[in-house]
C-alpha cells in the first residue's frame, strides 16, 4: 500500500477514471469519424457508438461539475465507486485496472 495521504489517494483515482473516460471518448469519436458510409438510422453498431460517445460524455460532464464544486473525499470516493459498479461507456480493461488501483490506494 503506498503511503500518501488519503486525499491525495482519491485524487489519483479520480485524474485516472477522468483520463480512462477521455480516452474512450476519442477512441469512440475516432471510431465514428471513420465510420464507413452509408449511415443510416437503423445501422445498430452506429446508434451504438453514439449511445457511448454520450454516456462517456455525460459522465465527464458530471465529474466536471463535481469538480468544481466544493467536494469531500466521501463525495468523490462515491462517486468512483458508483461508477465502477455501473461502467457504463468504459472499456472493460479500464474498469479492472482503475479497480485495482482503488483496492490498492483506497480501501
Amino acid at each position: 500500500m503506498r503511503e500518501e495521504h488519503p486525499e491525495t489517494q482519491i485524487d489519483a483515482a479520480w485524474a485516472e477514471l477522468r483520463n480512462l473516460l477521455e480516452q474512450e471518448r476519442v477512441r469512440v469519436q475516432e471510431e465514428i469519424a471513420s465510420y464507413p458510409p452509408p449511415i443510416t438510422a437503423c445501422d445498430a453498431q452506429f446508434n451504438h457508438l453514439l449511445e457511448q460517445r454520450t454516456r462517456v460524455a455525460r459522465e465527464l460532464t458530471r465529474m466536471a461539475n463535481l469538480a468544481q464544486t466544493p467536494s469531500s473525499e466521501a463525495e468523490r470516493r462515491e462517486f468512483l465507486e458508483k461508477g465502477l459498479a455501473d461502467p457504463d461507456g468504459l472499456p472493460e480493461e479500464a474498469v479492472i485496472a482503475l479497480r485495482e488501483l482503488l483496492q490498492e490506494n483506497i480501501a
